[in-house]
């Protein structure tokens, strides 16, 4: 699925952690540094099946756990203003 990070959202990375602050809302947000690498690969891919490839590469973690720990985040994400998923184009 395309993820679209929305205009009104700021990040700043800060050692291994980012912070992501919403200017609709004025609410900030932390991110671990689990998180932050999350974050990292949509703002570069802007894909969450690619982000999730490179992640199982990177994490000791089986990938039904790894699909369910980013969705919950995802859903966090929409509902608190920062990203918008999209289905990619054809799908």
């Amino acid at each position: 699925m395309r993820v679209r990070i929305l205009d009104e959202t700021l990040s700043l990375n800060l050692a291994d952690e980012a912070v992501l602050l919403s200017l609709t809302t004025e609410q900030y947000y932390a991110l671990n540094p689990v998180g932050a690498r999350l974050w990292q690969l949509l703002k570069e891919h802007q894909d969450t099946e690619k982000a999730l490839a490179v992640m199982l590469t990177e994490y000791s973690i089986d990938e039904a756990t790894l699909r369910r720990d980013v969705s919950a985040l995802l859903e966090k994400m929409v509902g608190a203003g920062l990203i918008c998923l999209e289905d990619p184009p054809g799908a």
